[in-house]
């Protein structure tokens, strides 16, 4: 329930304050600690340039709130499963050491390891696609 009102309340920013206020605060939230100030800067004029309806209805949508939770069948599945996460993505990485998959780390980043490492990124998929 707790996810479930704060994703609310983000939405609700998203849909009635100026975006580049609402993502100067979005990434100062835990999971985003480890981008630099150069990196969420580029992430906020970046972000910045959407629609905030739009903003709002995607996280209301695709709230973790509203997803169900997918560890036990993933844990007892019968097919190969790769998981990838940035190494100081501590939330994702103890959701990794749940899972019996292939966990592949990504050096030097952290939540947005496409955005922080997006060269490991392609070489990881590379590698277990090529395989």
């Amino acid at each position: 329930m707790l996810r479930r009102r704060g994703d609310a309340a983000w939405a609700e920013r998203f849909r009635r304050e100026p975006l580049t206020q609402v993502f100067a605060d979005w990434y100062q939230q835990p999971v985003f600690a480890s981008l630099d100030a150069a990196q969420r800067a580029a992430l906020i004029a970046l972000r910045s340039r959407n629609n905030g309806g739009a903003l709002a209805a995607m996280l209301q949508a695709s709230s973790l709130a509203e997803q169900p939770d997918l560890r036990e069948p993933l844990r007892a599945r019968e097919f190969p499963f790769h998981y990838l996460c940035g190494e100081r993505d501590g939330k994702f990485r103890a959701i990794a050491d749940e899972l019996s998959a292939t966990t592949h780390v990504i050096n030097h980043a952290g939540h947005n390891a496409h955005r922080e490492n997006p060269d490991a990124v392609v070489a990881c998929l590379a590698q277990f696609l090529a395989n």
